[in-house]
């Protein structure tokens, strides 16, 4: 008895010094919700917008972190912003500038990592312009500007506006009639085949119906008319090649198109900006010439993504957009 009584004594006192029985569960990383990756509406009146990110249990605070883009680094632009509900209203953000943000969570004993950050553009045009791109085309020795609305409010027309680096103001290049008030997706799509090499500024400027106008934020391209890409007469290329995806941005399939000047083993491989493998095919040796392969992304979620062209030892690398 005298023996199981010291065991019992022995494992109290074990267990009184070993801290709780269950360790607190740490604070989970907020997801953020809204904005991200897409254009915000700015109301023109307030210039509110409504950020919104998933609740952590447990969490009583959430901080909130802002950054907009200035050239080619990150300044804080809002910092010390606390809330005890998952969403928080900011009205202070610069119209047409590239912003990013992110969120943790915390609690009296604990504080979680920071969410991954979220990009968005703030804007005052009553237009959901979703993206705007500009891109040359070698073969065809055009640049390509699109640009997408998830929605339009009395929306008149586009101009769209160019430079070059070494002009000093835009000029108008062509319009587009815009669709009034509508929740429908549309696109615009001009091909502008006056260019010379160097590099080119594109803006738009998007005209109200009352006749107020709103100007975006500037996209660019380089181009480049010394190079070309040579097919012989039997229709294989001189050399390799990796074209722009098209549609881009897409939703949910796109083409890509590549040449072969010589036979090789071919894969595409499609990454996430952070670096990670999300799609991946092995196509085979094929023969040299002309090809295009049809990529289906209906597993993967809106994003930016790199797809990765190796061709033997010829690799290239470029930017697609899948945009739901």
């Amino acid at each position: 008895m005298k023996i199981f009584h010291a065991v019992l004594i022995s494992l109290f006192f074990i267990l009184s010094n070993s801290g709780p029985a269950f360790a607190q569960l740490p604070l989970g990383t907020p997801i953020v919700d809204y904005p991200r990756d897409f254009v915000v509406f700015t109301v023109p009146q307030n210039g509110q917008i409504t950020f919104l990110w998933g609740a952590v249990t447990n969490a009583t605070r959430y901080d909130i972190e802002v950054e907009r883009r200035v050239g080619t680094t990150w300044a804080v632009t809002e910092t010390g912003l606390r809330t005890t509900v998952n969403r928080l209203n900011i009205f202070t953000l610069v119209p047409e500038y590239l912003h990013r943000w992110r969120v943790r969570a915390s609690n009296s004993s604990q504080v979680s990592l920071w969410s991954s950050y979220a990009t968005f553009r703030p804007t005052h045009m009553t237009a959901g312009v979703s993206s705007f791109t500009a891109y040359y085309d070698q073969v065809t020795k055009k640049v390509k500007v699109d640009w997408f609305t998830d929605w339009e409010y009395q929306n008149a027309a586009f101009w769209l506006q160019r430079k070059k680096s070494t002009d000093t103001a835009f000029a108008n290049v062509t319009a587009f009639r815009g669709y009034g008030t509508t929740k429908t997706w549309n696109r615009y799509t001009f091909y502008d085949s006056t260019v010379t090499s160097g590099t080119w500024y594109y803006r738009l400027v998007q005209q109200e119906e009352s006749g107020e106008t709103h100007v975006s934020w500037v996209i660019s391209t380089v181009v480049d008319l010394s190079t070309d890409v040579r097919v012989e007469m039997n229709g294989i290329p001189n050399e390799f090649s990796l074209s722009q995806n098209y549609p881009n941005p897409f939703n949910p399939t796109t083409t890509i198109s590549y040449g072969l000047p010589a036979e090789a083993p071919v894969s595409i491989v499609l990454y996430s900006t952070l670096g990670a493998e999300v799609l991946r095919y092995d196509l085979g040796v094929q023969p040299p010439g002309m090809h295009a392969f049809t990529l289906d992304a209906s597993i993967l979620p809106s994003g930016t993504y790199l797809y990765r062209l190796e061709a033997g030892r010829s690799v290239d690398v470029k930017k697609m957009v899948l945009l739901r």
